[in-house]
């Protein structure tokens, strides 16, 4: 089913990007014109409307129909973007599965809470490939860690430590990966937050005893804890765990407060102005060293 939707969106597709951004360009041209027809269309019913005191009853309705297919045709124009983007997430979710799942033992959820296909294509991609033995902190965890648990376990190595300050998700997850037998690639660790220390940054973060044995960390997911004040600690909070080439990558980088915290990781935090964003793939974003060739 996935391949006969994937086959009618388009599947020549850019292997490392996906398709969000080639479909929504290619879209943009076709209906681009259609938008602002319909915008023009929209202002005219609104003059007209102002007209029809002084006219007859056929111009109000000239004025109501003119009005009504400019609505037409942004809805229209809506659906088609909503289909585009409903095709490049099947297809970053068969991409997903393709790499690290081909057997299809985990048949986990995807939708609007969790790490979208697209970026988690992108993160699962680099720790598959990455030269060295990763060990991978997370923060906040869900269907991400057993992907990137999947992840692991096809390179052979690697280990990944996930930070849930919920006990009860922790302990669904963690049965998650027992079920797979990922339990030897991952671990789900109970950490609340609270004051802990002072970072020098507003919010909370992990009480110490949570990152007290972590160190050498090459690849972090920020997912958590839930609450932007919350993740602006990440940075400070882990400045003394990061390998040198630590890759970073961030969820819901689509949303203002998220990319915001990140411009202020990266002016303000001790290491932070070593870093940049390296590129924005799906609803995330990357972040690595200055020095890393993009």
């Amino acid at each position: 089913m996935i391949g006969q939707l994937l086959a009618a969106a388009d599947a020549r597709i850019d292997a490392r990007r996906g398709v969000t951004m080639s479909r929504l360009e290619r879209f943009n041209q076709l209906f681009g014109r259609r938008a602002v027809i319909a915008s023009a269309a929209t202002l005219l019913g609104g003059v007209l409307a102002t007209l029809v005191r002084r006219n007859p009853v056929w111009l109000s309705l000239a004025s109501q129909l003119v009005t009504i297919a400019g609505i037409v045709t942004l809805t229209q124009r809506s659906f088609n973007e909503r289909r585009v983007g409903v095709h490049a997430e099947l297809w970053s979710m068969q991409r997903v599965r393709d790499l690290v799942d081909p057997d299809g033992e985990y048949n986990g959820p995807w939708g609007p809470v969790g790490v979208d296909p697209e970026f988690m294509h992108e993160i699962v991609g680099h720790l598959v490939t990455n030269k060295d033995s990763p060990t991978v902190l997370e923060l906040g965890s869900g269907a991400s860690t057993i992907w990137m648990a999947l992840a692991l376990r096809k390179r052979g190595a690697g280990r990944l430590i996930s930070l849930e300050q919920d006990r009860s998700w922790a302990s669904i997850t963690t049965a998650r990966l027992r079920s797979l037998g990922l339990d030897a690639w991952a671990e789900v660790r109970v950490a609340p937050t609270g004051v802990s220390e002072k970072l020098g940054w507003p919010g909370d973060w992990y009480t110490p005893a949570a990152l007290a044995d972590v160190e050498g960390v090459s690849v972090v997911l920020v997912d958590g804890p839930e609450g932007t004040l919350l993740r602006q600690n990440a940075f400070p909070g882990l400045a003394n765990k990061l390998a040198a080439e630590c890759v970073v990558f961030v969820d819901d980088f689509d949303l203002p407060p998220i990319r915001t915290m990140v411009k202020q990781w990266l002016r303000d935090s001790s290491i932070g102005t070593g870093y940049k964003v390296h590129s924005r793939i799906g609803r995330g974003g990357v972040l690595a060293p200055s020095s890393r060739q993009a």
